[in-house]
């Protein structure tokens, strides 16, 4: 019988974009972690918190610290803002003080896990690198290390927050996990699985359900899944009205570049004077960023309680 077959299933959970930015949401995030059980490890995807102050980080590290499995970070942009806005020449540099190195290796069964901060690509228009170039250099020189030291058949899996896809690396990986987008993406892109989940906290964009994914290693097959938490106290359900019509979303002329492109997401022309509600969905969490989708003659955007507890996704005739 094939070893991989018979050898113990290594199963680990992968969330991402926790936000922590106050006593309540490091509560939150010491019970969603009680909520994720039987995995071997954790793994959070970055924006960790919401700025990367020093008492934002230490709040998040105080939450993890109550896990009872081992918890592996990855960097987010938000993890450095603070000392982006700040113009220091190391934005990165609260979170390895007070969480750990931006970029690391483990081993989970047969399998080598890469924690790292990919260079970014055309898919984040108008977002900021973190590291300097002299930290690029260290990381490539240390990727390179850990790809030549993988047997052929060794499996891979990459852990990063942006979701870019760059170019594989000469030892294709199985997978690559990521946070950012707010939303539930399980794909497969020339052969490569990407995992990219909503927020662990809150509700994601078009109102995914906050959760994570439940990951299953087992030799060098890797099953996953996704699995929902309900929402957090405070956001109370309220009956909607049904919209009037079924409306179809596209990406032709209306929005060329959505989730992508060049350009980015930007329109030239606004699509009237005019925008009336037509119907609405409260969500069960808050939603944090987003970008509207423009359907035909609607546009459908996320907008924020003033409770901050809860929001609303919101479809206008333009």
């Amino acid at each position: 019988m094939d070893k991989a077959t018979t050898a113990p299933a290594v199963r680990f959970a992968f969330a991402a974009d926790t936000h922590v930015e106050s006593e309540r949401t490091r509560a939150w995030l010491i019970e969603d972690l009680t909520q994720i059980n039987d995995v071997d490890f954790i793994v959070l995807g970055g924006d960790l918190t919401t700025h990367g102050t020093p008492q934002e980080l230490v709040w998040f590290r105080e939450a993890i610290a109550t896990a009872t499995v081992p918890v592996h970070s990855v960097f987010g942009g938000h993890d450095g803002n603070a000392l982006l806005q700040a113009v220091d020449p190391d934005p990165t540099r609260h979170f390895r003080d007070l969480i750990g190195p931006l970029w690391y290796a483990f081993d989970a069964g047969p399998a080598r896990c890469l924690v790292h901060v990919p260079e970014l690509d055309y898919q984040t228009p108008k977002e900021q690198d973190y590291l300097t170039s002299a930290m690029r250099a260290e990381q490539a020189q240390w990727l390179t290390s850990e790809l030549d030291a993988l047997s052929p058949d060794q499996p891979l899996l990459l852990f990063q927050h942006m979701p870019v896809v760059l170019p594989p690396p000469a030892h294709r990986p199985l997978a690559i996990f990521a946070g950012h987008w707010h939303l539930l993406k399980l794909y497969r892109q020339d052969g490569l699985l990407f995992v990219s989940v909503p927020p662990l906290g809150v509700t994601g964009f078009a109102a995914d359900p906050r959760g994570y994914a439940r990951c299953q290693l087992r030799g060098g097959d890797l099953a996953v899944s996704f699995e929902s938490l309900p929402p957090q106290p405070g956001a109370t359900a309220r009956p909607a009205s049904a919209p009037d019509a079924k409306i179809k979303l596209v990406t032709g002329a209306d929005w060329p570049d959505l989730y992508g492109g060049a350009s980015g997401r930007v329109r030239q022309q606004g699509p009237g004077p005019t925008l009336s509600i037509t119907w609405s969905r409260l969500l069960p969490g808050k939603p944090l960023l987003n970008s509207p989708v423009i359907a035909g003659e609607r546009v459908l955007m996320a907008t924020t309680a003033s409770s901050g507890m809860s929001g609303w996704v919101v479809c206008l005739d333009a």
